[in-house]
């Protein structure tokens, strides 16, 4: 099952990025579940988790994470239910709620947002439409190269990589699918401490000539290329 939930804050210190986001995610990891964090921790190696930057809307913040394993949801969950605020740079990011059903009264991107899959449960289409709406600049590494617009076959590779690394083998093959319509453009990401990105943003629109439909659906969860957990790749799937 993979999981995605929203934190609505009551507050957002600017200079709090999504590096320091994830740094004290992991903090509350070592502080809650300490014989079980030091995976969490290993460099070079993707997690099965994924951290949104804050966005706001209509004067109020949203944070959102997903959830890529029982075990990391399971800790993820826990963490929000004990704690009321993230310590971070000497500031409080206080959560108000911890967001995990759709809502009349929340914002539609907020409600897009809020989701869970069963990706063992195959949804078997023909010639459907799907929306991919990357939200926030997406970079995808390539070899040593980094693609910085949107190509197949290094997006295909991209999601396939990560399934491996999380799951050990891939576990959402890639059905028949052609693109009809692309538009995006390129977006600076600043995250420090590290280096400036540049990603991709906007929409691509494809049809699903045969196959899983869940494996579109979960592209929202693992989000797509590089620093996921701070932030960028980060995907919505519309059909």
């Amino acid at each position: 099952m993979f999981y995605s939930l929203v934190l609505k804050l009551k507050n957002y210190p600017k200079e709090i990025n999504s590096y320091f986001l994830y740094s004290a995610f992991l903090k509350e990891i070592d502080r809650y579940f300490e014989e079980r964090s030091e995976k969490y921790h290993q460099k070079n190696q993707k997690k099965p988790f994924t951290i949104s930057p804050v966005y706001e809307i209509n004067n109020q913040f949203f944070l959102r994470f997903t959830f890529l394993t029982d075990e990391i949801f399971n800790i993820g969950f826990y963490i929000f239910s004990h704690i009321d605020y993230f310590k971070i740079k000497n500031k409080k990011l206080e959560i108000e709620n911890v967001l995990i059903k759709k809502s009349k009264n929340l914002p539609a991107l907020v409600n897009k947002m809020i989701d869970n899959l069963d990706y063992q449960k195959s949804q078997l289409v023909k010639d459907k439409k799907v929306i991919l709406d990357f939200k926030t600049p997406t970079l995808i590494r390539q070899g040593k190269n980094y693609i910085n617009y949107f190509d197949k076959q290094s997006f295909d590779g991209s999601f396939l990589k990560k399934q491996k690394e999380i799951f050990g083998r891939e576990i959402m093959p890639c059905p028949k699918y052609q693109i009809f319509y692309i538009k995006t453009l390129t977006k600076k990401y600043d995250l420090p401490p590290f280096n400036q990105f540049f990603g991709f943003v906007g929409q691509v629109k494809i049809n699903l000539q045969e196959g899983d439909l869940n494996y579109f659906k979960a592209l929202s969860f693992f989000c797509t290329g590089i620093k996921t957990t701070m932030g960028m790749g980060q995907v919505l799937v519309d059909f």
